[in-house]
């Protein structure tokens, strides 16, 4: 019985009306009331983004030195090689369950100031 209600109505919507009202007209409505404060908006965007740019500079500043020195102060730090990272296509199975290489600080030292090679996986 409700789905018949609705069929009948879906049936008779006069549908260009409907999404008019439904979405058109506010979003209409929305961008007067937009145009209205742009002289304000105008004034204050420039200040924010540029105080969104320095907080930014400032995290990513310190958020850097901070995983520097927990790197280095790590007693056994493990990384996990991704071959593929971010692709649809899984691995084969027989690699798939790879242990993790774990590098001690005196080998981490020493590779620091070698060339940079591709990594190896073990």
């Amino acid at each position: 019985p409700a789905l018949t209600d609705l069929g009948t109505r879906l049936r008779t919507l006069d549908f260009p009306r409907e999404l008019e009202a439904a979405l058109v007209a506010p979003a209409l409505g929305a961008t007067k009331a937009r145009r209205r404060s742009c002289c304000r908006r105008a004034l204050v965007e420039p200040a924010l983004r540029s105080y969104y740019l320095t907080v930014w500079l400032i995290l990513w500043t310190w958020v850097g030195i901070f995983t520097r020195i927990f790197y280095l102060l790590s007693c056994r730090p493990r990384f996990r090689y991704l071959p593929k990272a971010g692709g649809c296509v899984e691995a084969d199975l027989e690699n798939q369950h790879r242990p993790e290489r774990q590098v001690s600080p005196s080998r981490r030292a020493k590779e620091a100031w070698a060339e940079p090679a591709e990594p190896e996986i073990r």
